[in-house]
């Protein structure tokens, strides 16, 4: 982080480049702010710096719908300009055998408005709450066809946020979609572990098989290690686990 000491009009503040700070306070709103409603606006890292780390404001929100046969899972990117531009891999959905929930026959990567212009939202909610968040036709560019009623923004910075967009987009664009090894739950998983946020509990244990006297087999030491989970709800409870940093946001209409 850049600190730099402010001396206009003699006020010595420190700029922390998101916000000044001066006799251990901030003296000055968070620049997206709207994002917590249920936070202060001059709070840093939500009150606890030692666990927390927001330099920017910046943030991803994890986007997840669903909880039964009808599930997805999508992320929601600040650009450099603070705007929210929503990214997913749409695929063919299906996470039940025969059960075909959903999908639609492209990516949602570069969505553009009615006049072309690049879709973006200021926040978060305003997303949440758009027309664009609606369940409908899959062939609709005007919607997302899912309607997400939830999501969970976790804090990053800039650089973090360019990293996640550029592994979200080579996933679209150079791996073919694969129920097991590259779905829409994977594509978000992948993207965030780039920049180092965990999203499921993946250690590698040690475990000691038992020998088996019948067969002539001796006992030997093994390592295992989980997978990462596929069904969205699994995975949007895991992400939430192990990013408590985060702010839970739902659709109000």
């Amino acid at each position: 982080m850049r600190i730099v000491i402010d001396t206009e009009h003699g006020l010595y503040w420190r700029d922390f480049e998101a916000r000044y700070l001066a006799d251990g306070r901030f003296l000055t709103p968070d620049p997206l702010a709207e994002k917590y409603y249920s936070v202060s606006p001059y709070a840093y890292c939500m009150g606890n710096p030692i666990n927390n780390v927001d330099l920017q404001g910046d943030s991803i929100t994890v986007l997840n719908l669903g909880s039964g046969t009808n599930q997805h899972m999508a992320l929601l990117i600040q650009n450099e300009a603070g705007k929210w531009q929503y990214f997913s891999v749409n695929g063919n959905n299906v996470f039940f055998s025969g059960n075909h929930t959903g999908g639609r026959p492209f990516d949602d990567i570069s969505v553009v408005d009615e006049n072309g212009n690049p879709l973006l939202f200021d926040t978060p909610q305003q997303f949440l709450d758009s027309y664009y968040n609606s369940d409908g036709d899959k062939n609709d560019p005007s919607i997302n066809s899912y309607g997400y009623t939830e999501g969970y923004v976790i804090p990053t910075s800039q650089e973090q946020d360019g990293v996640i967009r550029n592994t979200f987009i080579d996933i679209s664009q150079n791996t073919e979609y694969d129920l097991l090894g590259n779905n829409c739950s994977t594509a978000v998983q992948k993207s965030m572990e780039a920049v180092g946020l965990k999203t499921y509990d993946d250690a590698i244990r040690t475990y000691r098989v038992p020998a088996n006297q019948r067969y002539g087999e001796s006992g030997f030491t093994a390592t295992s290690k989980n997978s990462r989970p596929i069904i969205p709800s699994v995975s949007f409870k895991s992400i939430r686990q192990y990013n408590p940093q985060g702010i839970y946001v739902q659709k109000r209409r």
